[in-house]
């Protein structure tokens, strides 16, 4: 590899090269030359914005489903930075795309997302009482982010698991600049997951309230009228709606409602019943009432093809699908459903009693009839409904 400052002499200051061959340079840089080079085009790009003084490292990054060099540009007396995956664009450039047009787009980027980075006061991060009305929930597959939730606290639910963030904002164009909660700075904050788990689903019902619609509406508000009434055969039965799509309000990461104590209650009235969930992406999911029409291995084939051909793998939560049991209020793998149910028929007969099974619903009911809720006069409240919509983003 070419030092930085050997690279960046050669390539900026010899008054003998030419354009052809500059460009041929420009061509053929490695990772770590491209790193470096763009690294130094964006501080002169972003000092034309405005931006006279920014720290850009490197650093990698493990986020949910996602593994990456990241880049991060801070301005120097920021206390918030901004992080883009420089390995996608190294890839667009080794595809062919011009150094050049490359460096410009991703300059503009960076100066549009500095330009919308919320300010947030240090004294505040560091507040958990203050940030605490930011909380929200978010799912992922346990499967293939065991490096990512070996460092954040986190609970189970099936084969997902439940993690947090403090949302500071959400943009109209679905951009969220958020904060991962990680098991340093429970350490720092002096205070316990359980601790957290219970004021975040105290919280983020609130803050950020669940939205179920029916997939007619859904569909109706994405195609327009005309066009909808093409596909609309088939969404509902005997005249009854029977899927639903649901997220949150701003539709960002929206499927952690599945972890909202009231959310799945809430859901099978509207379907009057028992449900399957289709895990869409990481934003939504769709339900779909089990009225004896649907079986779950037909919806996981649809699902598992769905993931494969048309979710970006950053977005795809899991190839499974779920099932709740409105009558003994549970949330499981519809496969486990259907075992529970076999099973449980088997015991009938043999007029035996097998029990209920354990309930992450039932938990998280619990740690919020517990919770100990203050709202704007001081009052105690015992029903998470009652507390205002909490923490307006920074």
């Amino acid at each position: 590899m070419i030092k930085k400052q050997k690279w960046m002499s050669y390539f900026f200051t010899q008054k003998s090269i030419s354009k052809k061959e500059r460009k041929k340079l420009m061509d053929h840089m490695t990772f770590d030359e491209f790193k470096e080079v763009l690294a130094e085009d964006l501080k002169e790009s972003l000092y034309t914005r405005g931006y006279e003084d920014v720290e850009i490292g490197f650093n990698h990054t493990n986020k949910a489903n996602v593994e990456y060099e990241a880049m991060t540009i801070k301005p120097a007396d920021g206390q918030i930075g901004i992080n883009f995956n420089i390995e996608g664009f190294y890839q667009e450039y080794e595809k062919g795309v011009d150094y050049s047009e490359l460096r410009h787009a991703i300059a503009d980027l960076a100066a549009k997302s500095l330009d919308n980075a919320p300010e947030v006061n240090t004294n505040v991060l560091t507040d958990y009482e203050q940030m605490k009305d930011k909380l929200s929930l978010e799912v992922i597959s346990k499967k293939g982010n065991e490096a990512f939730l070996e460092n954040i606290p986190h609970k189970d639910l099936e084969d997902m698991a439940v993690y947090y963030r403090f949302v500071l904002d959400v943009h109209t164009n679905g951009e969220m600049q958020s904060i991962t909660v990680t098991n340093n700075m429970l350490e720092n904050y002096g205070i316990t997951a359980d601790k957290l788990h219970e004021d975040a689903i105290a919280n983020a019902p609130n803050y950020r309230p669940a939205v179920i619609k029916t997939m007619t509406d859904t569909l109706r508000e994405m195609m327009g009228v005309d066009m909808f009434d093409m596909f609309a055969e088939g969404l509902k039965r005997d005249g009854k709606d029977v899927i639903f799509v649901a997220s949150t309000e701003d539709k960002v990461n929206g499927a952690g409602i599945l972890a909202y104590p009231e959310f799945l209650k809430d859901a099978s009235e509207r379907l009057e019943g028992d449900f399957f969930v289709l895990p869409s992406s990481r934003h939504e999911v769709i339900l779909i009432a089990d009225d004896g029409m649907a079986d779950y291995r037909n919806l996981q084939d649809m699902v598992e093809q769905v993931n494969a051909s048309e979710v970006r793998p950053e977005d795809k939560l899991t190839d499974n699908v779920y099932h709740y049991d409105s009558k003994d209020n549970v949330f499981e793998l519809a496969s486990h459903y259907e075992e529970r149910l076999e099973a449980k028929e088997a015991a009938e007969k043999a007029g035996e009693d097998i029990g209920d099974k354990p309930s992450i619903l039932k938990d998280l009911e619990d740690k919020v009839k517990n919770a100990s809720i203050i709202n704007e006069k001081g009052e105690k409240l015992k029903d998470p409904k009652a507390k205002s919509k909490g923490g307006e983003a920074l």
